[in-house]
């Protein structure tokens, strides 16, 4: 409470402070002593407190149209995502940060990345969209490809 009414008193204060510290330079070459700053007292006044609701009401349901506009922009952005060698996920994409990582420990990023992506497409599919059974056959193909090549980063 005393934290917010120093800070309040300071706002009001400023101008003075600001005009002050202009015209100090200009006092301290002249050598004339500069005017004391008026100390205000602060009572410091309760606030009431509301106490903390433990028991929030539970969300809004999400209707069902909603969810599933947002699973088909979620499936849509996978196949968009997709890389061209059927993975998902890349080492090179790090917004220009270095990133300092052992030999292996790209590829099973990569290759975890597309395990994810495949497991969420595999688990949508109904065999309607031929654009997501492409994507779910490309990224298949790629992990076929990736079991002989991922390894741990270390050793255990």
């Amino acid at each position: 409470m005393i934290r917010i009414l120093v800070v309040l008193l300071l706002l009001m204060v400023s101008p003075q402070f600001v005009a002050m510290a202009q015209t100090e330079r200009d006092l301290q070459l002249k050598s004339e002593p500069v005017p004391p700053v008026a100390a205000v007292a602060v009572e410091t006044a309760e606030i009431p407190r509301t106490p903390p609701n433990l028991h929030p009401s539970p969300p809004e349901p999400i209707r069902s149209d909603q969810l599933e506009r947002a699973i088909a922009r979620g499936i849509e952005f996978l196949i968009k995502d997709q890389n061209r060698d059927g993975s998902w996920g890349s080492a090179e994409r790090t917004k220009d940060l270095n990133i300092m990582a052992g030999i292996g420990s790209h590829h099973a990023f990569r290759t975890a990345v597309t395990a994810l992506c495949l497991s969420s497409l595999i688990e949508l599919d109904e065999g309607k969209e031929p654009a997501l059974s492409r994507a779910i056959e490309r990224g298949e193909a790629f992990l076929f490809e990736q079991l002989s090549v991922v390894r741990r980063d270390q050793p255990s």
